[in-house]
């Protein structure tokens, strides 16, 4: 019970469960605006954190090559020069790199083939 009057002792949703419901018995408004408050702050960082550039792995480093040299290459093709570049075997359905252990299933090959193109568009796009 004295973990509940200690709100640094509660896990984050807890303790805004907590303030919101102190708020509440006291301020109805002033607990409406507690809690539009945390889920604004809540989403501010959840949407800079989406902004970040995601790291590229190496089969997106691959793909992203091929499709700058080809933008109409189909799926297929990409997965033949794959394998066909060395370093990269098909095992049991996914590729697989042999220096840096990265997987990936086979399965979501066109996916990233569509989305290095989508990329590729966007950049191309931009003006520079």
């Amino acid at each position: 019970m004295d973990r509940l009057h200690d709100l640094t002792e509660l896990s984050s949703e807890h303790s805004v469960f907590e303030g919101f419901s102190r708020r509440l018995v006291s301020d109805p408004v002033e607990a409406v605006q507690y809690l539009s408050d945390h889920i604004s702050a809540r989403s501010a960082v959840q949407s800079k954190r989406a902004q970040r550039p995601r790291r590229r792995d190496v089969f997106s480093q691959r793909i992203d090559e091929l499709v700058a040299d080809d933008p109409d290459i189909p799926a297929k093709r990409v997965e033949a020069l794959l394998l066909e570049m060395g370093g990269i075997t098909l095992i049991d359905g996914e590729l697989r790199h042999s220096e840096t252990a990265e997987t990936m299933r086979l399965g979501n090959l066109p996916d990233r083939v569509s989305e290095a193109k989508k990329r590729r568009k966007k950049n191309s796009d931009q003006p520079g």
